[in-house]
């Protein structure tokens, strides 16, 4: 039985890092993706990007699991990010997720229900 839970997926559509997270994260799965998330970062070389977290179908995250993102996000804010978008379909789990991440509050970061509406926010970011 494997001690991660949560899937998901990473990958860059042009200068935007997309992450689609699926299903409930422990504290496991959330070191397993922000390492992945790290590492495509890093591959970057200090070049500008955007990013776009896909939370339609997330279920949550355990208070271990948010500890992890929370530390991922404060790494986060020292890199050369221009903008965050958050797509979701549940106000509420941003909710959570501005309680349980204080680090976001220093991201250019927004919510949306819609993908294109999303995309073309951050394609509208100055330095895109």
């Amino acid at each position: 039985m494997s001690l991660i839970h949560g899937d998901f997926d990473v990958s860059f559509i042009e200068n935007i890092l997309v992450v689609k997270l699926i299903g409930s994260f422990n504290e496991f799965g959330a070191m397993e993706l922000t390492a992945v998330i790290k590492e495509k970062i890093k591959s970057l070389q200090g070049v500008t990007f955007c990013m776009l977290v896909d939370d339609i179908e997330l279920n949550g995250f355990t208070p271990e699991a948010y500890q992890v993102v929370e530390e991922s996000n404060k790494w986060l804010n020292g890199q050369c990010l221009i903008a965050k978008a958050f797509l979701t379909q549940s106000l509420v789990k941003e909710e959570l997720d501005n309680y349980f991440v204080p680090s976001k509050k220093e991201q250019n970061a927004q919510v949306f229900c819609e993908l294109e509406t999303a995309i073309n926010w951050l394609k509208s970011q100055p330095n895109y």
